[in-house]
């Protein structure tokens, strides 16, 4: 009867070190399950960053070429108003040029008009 009770005590504790160990394969298992799940979070959390960073890579190359074309036309617009600006310069001075000839011209005549005036009171 002792053997028979050491053999039950025996298999009694095989079956709770098998419980034990199916419960730490079962802990490790739903553990791994775990890590893989959390991983695939983070690679795909790594992915949407590094998509999000192309994009926003592609707005700011999108800006940076809208800035540069309008910084363009701005220097564009720049030279052509001081086109302008020279040609109207210009304009002004001939036309300015064209007064002080008509003036001299009336100067002219005034003195003239003047010397026969003197010359016919006299």
């Amino acid at each position: 009867a002792t053997n028979g009770r050491v053999q039950e005590v025996e298999d009694q504790w095989k079956e709770a070190i098998k419980a034990k160990h199916a419960a730490h394969l079962a802990n490790m298992n739903e553990l791994q399950q775990t890590l893989d799940e959390r991983e695939e979070e983070l690679t795909n959390l790594y992915e949407r960053l590094e998509e999000e960073t192309i994009s926003d890579g592609k707005k700011l190359d999108s800006l940076q070429r809208q800035l540069s074309k309008k910084e363009n036309e701005l220097a564009a617009l720049h030279t052509r108003l001081e086109e302008e600006l020279g040609e109207a310069r210009q304009s002004a001075e001939c036309a300015l040029a064209e007064k002080e000839k008509e003036l001299l011209k009336k100067d002219e005549e005034l003195a003239a008009l003047q010397l026969r005036l003197g010359a016919e009171l006299m």
